[in-house]
């Protein structure tokens, strides 16, 4: 058995919990076009927000997979990959919080950075995320961590 599988669990739902619902307040297809709408009528950079995660999330996944299945550990990385996929969370938000002050071109700029920011930081965070996911629980737990309502037997 797995040492510490209840509190890696517990610690993981939660963490998993607080990101969800997080997220959804900086949702890359209802909330955040509907942010860069407000600075810009431009269909091409509304549409680009969810291109730009999607892009982010996978395509770092496919140039780092060799490295990351060599690692000797995944945590050290995904504790430090994984401060690229949230704090431009707190960026979005100062952004926001001085959009008056810096204006609409210059927020626009910081929006995207800050959205290219955070979809490589998923990109990267994310081989390595699973890999540890998949060493910290026995096979037959694992999917009642990525969907509770299933038990594996």
């Amino acid at each position: 058995m797995v040492k510490n599988l209840k509190i890696n669990y517990i610690a993981n739902i939660l963490d998993g919990g607080f990101f969800g619902y997080a997220i959804g307040f900086a949702s890359f297809t209802a909330i955040l076009p509907l942010f860069v709408s407000t600075m810009t009528n431009s269909a091409l950079l509304i549409g680009l927000i969810p291109a730009i995660h999607n892009m982010g999330w996978q395509l770092p996944q496919l140039l780092t997979a060799n490295k990351i299945s060599k690692l000797p550990r995944f945590k050290p990385f995904v504790m430090v990959m994984t401060i690229h996929e949230r704090v431009p969370f707190l960026g979005l938000a100062l952004i926001a919080w001085f959009l008056p002050v810096i204006g609409n071109p210059v927020a626009l700029v910081f929006t995207f950075l800050m959205l290219i920011w955070q979809g490589l930081g998923a990109g990267f965070t994310a081989n390595a995320w699973q890999n540890l996911i998949g060493k910290i629980f026995l096979s037959e737990y694992r999917g009642t961590f990525f969907w509770p309502a299933i038990k594996c037997s």
